[in-house]
């Protein structure tokens, strides 16, 4: 039987293996599973514990060579997450070893900083033989970073794909069930916002050194973008005469105690309902949701590809010097919001005449099987 290693840290790159580990399993793989951090709780809810083993993310490579000749696979995958060790260590310890390796990207963004770590005063780069791309766009900006081609491959994007295809697959009867036990009323409209962690500027790779990055303030927070949602909406729920619950999801790293301050400290209607939770289910809360808002997380683009309104919420950017792009918001899946008016304006819209607001139709399907076709040709004889 052919074996499979797979190795992950953060929530967003488990989730990207997550489906590939399914799909290898389905196909008579032997599959064993190291993680850590964020990505461990991950893979238990996903009742993967019988071939899931923790090490800490700071490992050394030589215990990594140890393991990796204990199991002896025939390839190894990894999430490509860009603020964790372990990932990092088995690629290099896979290329020592010279064991075909494979990376899958699970977001538009930050491509080379993945693959790289410092180590004292050296940068040490970690490239795998492939890396999976989610798209043309993604293979494009890769490339403009300096990436070699050859090592890129377009597959899909395996986390989005499972998303969507559990969120179109839930009844309403469901959905009306799950809506009942969070205690939202019979009807009432739902805005669900996906906060998100963030650094107070964003990073941006400089093309003429690729060893140095180019900080620029993003101009807004999670903090500041949920204010503005909860102001918006209480103005329109004020005018309107309508009831809206708010639920804000906590990221899996944030602080569940900033979120409630903001809910406190903002002057809301009393016609607007608002929670924080920490562990609900994400796919479940877009399925409970009416709209689905954030500043540029994935679930926006879950949300929209399930046909779901998604707001893109970035009030305070400099439009005139677009540093960051969304993707959903460039390819027409979301919705963009720069301007609070903007915002008012769209639930004043949904108010008078709620409606489908799904602007294009992507398709990332077949994608982890994609991947497990791409392994099972890089297999030694």
């Amino acid at each position: 039987m052919r074996s499979i290693l797979i190795i992950s840290n953060d929530y967003g790159g488990t989730n990207a293996v997550l489906p590939i580990a399914r799909t290898l399993i389905e196909r008579n793989f032997r599959v064993w599973i190291i993680s850590s951090g964020n990505g461990l709780q991950v893979w238990i809810d996903a009742e993967f514990q019988d071939i899931l083993e923790e090490l800490d993310d700071s490992i050394e490579i030589t215990e990594v060579i140890k393991k990796i000749k204990e199991l002896t696979p025939d390839a190894i995958v990894t999430g490509a997450g860009a603020y964790n060790q372990i990932e990092h260590t088995f690629r290099l310890a896979a290329a020592e070893l010279k064991i075909f390796c494979f990376a899958q990207l699970d977001y538009w963004s930050n491509y080379q900083v993945r693959f790289r770590r410092k180590s004292g005063d050296k940068i040490v780069y970690s490239f795998p033989d492939l890396i999976g791309m989610l798209d043309s766009i993604c293979l494009e900006e890769m490339i403009a970073e300096g990436c070699d081609e050859k090592k890129l491959i377009i597959v899909g994007a395996p986390n989005i794909e499972e998303s969507v295809n559990y969120i179109q697959s839930i009844k309403q009867s469901q959905i009306e069930k799950w809506r009942e036990e969070i205690g939202i009323q019979k009807n009432l409209l739902t805005v669900v916002y996906f906060s998100q962690t963030m650094t107070t500027t964003e990073p941006k790779i400089d093309n003429n050194n690729p060893e140095e990055y180019v900080f620029r303030p993003w101009g807004f927070t999670q903090l500041t973008i949920l204010r503005e949602l909860i102001s918006s909406i209480s103005k329109v729920c004020n005018i309107r005469e309508m009831s809206v619950k708010l639920i804000v999801k906590a990221h899996p790293r944030e602080s569940y105690e900033a979120l409630s301050e903001v809910l406190t400290s903002t002057e809301t209607s009393p016609l607007l309902d608002c929670m924080v939770v920490e562990n609900y289910d994400a796919k479940k809360l877009i399925c409970i949701s009416d709209i689905v808002t954030s500043t540029f997380s994935t679930t926006l683009i879950e949300a929209a590809l399930s046909d779901k309104p998604a707001l893109s919420i970035q009030i305070g950017r400099n439009q005139s010097n677009p540093h960051y792009s969304f993707w959903g918001n460039r390819v027409g899946a979301t919705i963009p919001i720069f301007d609070n008016r903007e915002l008012q304006q769209f639930f004043d819209n949904y108010a008078t005449a709620p409606k489908s607001l799904y602007l294009s139709k992507i398709s990332f399907e077949n994608s982890a099987s994609n991947v497990a076709d791409l392994i099972q040709d890089n297999l030694p004889n």
